[in-house]
């Protein structure tokens, strides 16, 4: 026979050490290349570079491996596929056992673990039991009858079988009786050896007492494991749910089938439960795309992916000076018109036919229409009227011909005012406040100073006539972009709206959205077809669990020769973005929708109580409930014997954690009174 054996004072082996010798039994103070080294596997000293070479490195003649007092752990991988190794001798000193150590080893028919080991992978994960793919009959010797903390999948070794396991006893008596006596069982045992729940011995555990009652918060997992005395009976095992009174039963047959015992586990819940508001649905993220200036090439194509894709909702932005003309008159007679204003409304001449291919773009469903502002120009100052001399955002003067009295109020007033009249079908349905998407009215954000005359910036008249509509309840938010121009680093948190960052009128008139441009996608470099700029803004807002808003402009043809200005994409580019946000968890939402949402979280308020087996939810905010009326999605944690839940008539799914707990996800609009959940 060919024996190695190392003392306990070594501290360092070689890899390869033993390289094509014929060993048959071996003894080291660690596996591995000594106590501290990465290379902790059984093959690393026969020339195995990774675990996953040992059964290519350890010889075949090899048999027997001991480990002497020095070695303190079996690493994860130790053994792994080691199919010839017959013996395994674990010495007192070793305190862990790591994942999948003796995974492959199906030669190994008995093993001893020493009462100095108090930890074994696979507390949480079957597959990462150190038996998990070893011999299916291999007999497993506990020194210590406590086993507690060893955790519930320990001994597991594949999906419908575990290791033949015998607990409390000595060494000595293991090395006497381990060739076959242990495998002799009484055939009439329909005892349990243990119950574990949540990897730790149920309290009060013993054999003979077959009904327990557990009390447990309403937040925490029940796992439950359990071991018969006799390897040869057989378990069946009834998970706990509120259907069957929230009892666990653990039905133990002997192998004869002679005698049974049925161990029941009642539990009961206590405690507060805990409730947040998240993303629609329990999305990733929101993602809106607002199609900008009204092209109607691009909104047919748009309609057209409406179609395509289930999960994807549009928003229009629309010039209202495209549907209709306002009517003005000179009425003072100070050679100044003023719009004609009836009844607080403007009056206007209707373009039909554009009116009517709108109706038909929105008529597809999952689509919505948005102000644009109605000229998409701004001429004056304030709403006095005549000639007025302004300053363009790149700094040059502009004198303008006359512009009627109103002109600055009609840009956000009248354009509302023609969408709820035109489209009030729509409105009628979708709510009565319609969004704002800024036209970069006058976009210079200075005030500027030229030939000693002060020129205010555009906010300085409008940020007035937003509030002021904000606070009638007829505008929800004011989308203004960013530009597109290729950014390698993706720096794109700052972009990306959170709750947090949503909860001032500020942010209210600032919402961002990121401009497509084609540019963007055509950088020295990359491909003219390349999206990786815009996908990864989507990323971002997943990583943020956030809300990424898009500006698109005009979407051309995918043969088209036009060259780029900074407000075109193609089809092909387009139907590469929706179709990346629709494979995502994420809530490709209308722009309205969005900006509802994220108002209300902003200032949302959520609690919830257990109570008499039910839990009951309250959400409050503090918009104003006769506009900001979208349901928030509130993730409720529930007993976790809970499979199906309701509201009402409403069927809600029980999600669950990887610690077992529970959860529901449920949408309520805030402010309208106590949401009660129940068990299904």
């Amino acid at each position: 026979h060919t024996l190695c054996s190392f003392p306990c004072l070594f501290t360092v082996i070689g890899r390869g050490a033993f390289t094509s010798t014929p060993l048959e039994s071996i003894t080291l103070p660690f596996i591995g290349g000594s106590h501290t080294t990465s290379n902790n596997f059984l093959g690393y000293v026969f020339g195995a570079d990774n675990y996953a070479a040992n059964a290519a490195n350890v010889p075949v003649t090899l048999e027997s491996v001991t480990l002497n007092g020095a070695c303190t752990k079996i690493p994860a991988y130790a053994f792994w596929g080691c199919s010839g190794i017959k013996e395994i001798v674990l010495g007192n000193s070793i305190k862990s056992i790591g994942s999948l150590a003796f995974s492959g080893c199906s030669s190994l028919r008995s093993i001893y673990i020493p009462a100095s080991v108090t930890d074994i992978s696979a507390n949480a994960n079957a597959y990462d039991s150190p038996f998990y793919n070893a011999a299916l009959d291999m007999l497993v010797v506990f020194e210590s009858a406590d086993i507690g903390n060893m955790g519930q999948y320990a001994l597991y070794v594949t999906d419908t079988r575990e290791a033949i396991t015998v607990y409390g006893k000595s060494y000595s008596d293991y090395l006497a009786n381990k060739d076959g006596s242990y495998r002799e069982f009484d055939p009439a045992d329909s005892n349990l050896l243990a119950i574990q729940l949540n990897g730790s011995t149920i309290s009060g555990f013993s054999s003979s007492t077959l009904e327990y009652s557990v009390t447990l918060p309403v937040t925490s997992g029940i796992k439950i494991g359990y071991t018969a005395s006799s390897f040869g009976a057989s378990v069946e095992y009834t998970a706990p749910t509120a259907s069957n009174g929230n009892v666990a039963t653990i039905k133990v047959t002997s192998a004869d089938g002679s005698s049974a015992c049925e161990y029941k586990i009642r539990f009961t819940f206590t405690g507060t439960t805990t409730a947040e508001v998240v993303n629609k649905n329990g999305a990733d993220a929101t993602v809106t795309f607002v199609i900008d200036d009204g092209y109607k090439p691009t909104a047919s194509f748009a309609k057209t992916m409406i179609q395509k894709y289930k999960n994807l909702y549009l928003s229009y932005a629309v010039k209202t000076g495209d549907l209709a003309t306002l009517k003005t008159q000179d009425a003072d007679g100070d050679g100044i018109p003023e719009y004609v204003i009836i009844d607080g409304k403007y009056e206007y001449d209707i373009n039909h036919s554009n009116v009517d291919f709108w109706n038909d773009i929105l008529s597809a469903g999952r689509s919505e229409i948005v102000s644009h502002t109605h000229t998409h120009v701004f001429w004056g100052l304030d709403d006095e009227g005549g000639y007025y001399t302004y300053v363009d955002n790149k700094g040059n003067i502009k004198i303008s011909t006359i512009m009627p009295k109103g002109n600055s109020s009609k840009e956000l007033d009248a354009s509302m005012q023609i969408l709820e009249d035109l489209f009030s079908d729509y409105v009628s349905k979708n709510g009565t406040a319609i969004s704002l998407i800024d036209a970069g009215i006058g976009v210079r954000t200075d005030n500027a100073v030229i030939g000693g005359v002060t020129y205010p910036t555009y906010k300085t008249f409008f940020r007035e006539l937003w509030k002021n509509a904000y606070e009638a309840g007829e505008l929800i938010s004011i989308r203004t972009t960013f530009g597109a121009t290729y950014d390698p680093n993706l720096n794109l948190s700052t972009k990306v709206v959170t709750p947090s960052k949503y909860d001032t009128m500020d942010e209210r008139f600032n919402t961002p959205g990121y401009m497509v441009e084609h540019y963007n996608a055509n950088p020295e470099g990359v491909a003219n077809d390349d999206i990786s700029n815009w996908k990864a803004y989507i990323d971002a807002a997943i990583a943020l669990k956030g809300w990424a808003g898009f500006c698109i402009h005009d979407i051309l043809p995918s043969s088209t020769s036009t060259s780029p200005n900074g407000h075109h994409i193609t089809e092909a580019q387009a139907d590469k973005l929706f179709a990346y946000a629709c494979e995502k968890n994420i809530w490709v939402a209308t722009y309205t929708a969005a900006s509802m949402y994220y108002a209300e979280w902003s200032t949302a308020s959520v609690s919830s109580v257990y109570e008499n087996g039910t839990v009951k939810v309250t959400l409050t905010d503090k918009e104003n409930n006769e506009v900001f009326t979208e349901a928030l999605t509130v993730k409720v944690s529930v007993p976790a014997t809970w499979t199906s839940a309701n509201v009402g008539s409403e069927i809600l799914e029980v999600h669950k954690n990887s610690d077992g707990s529970a959860y529901v996800y449920v949408n309520i609009v805030p402010d309208t009174g106590a949401v009660t959940i129940s068990a299904n």
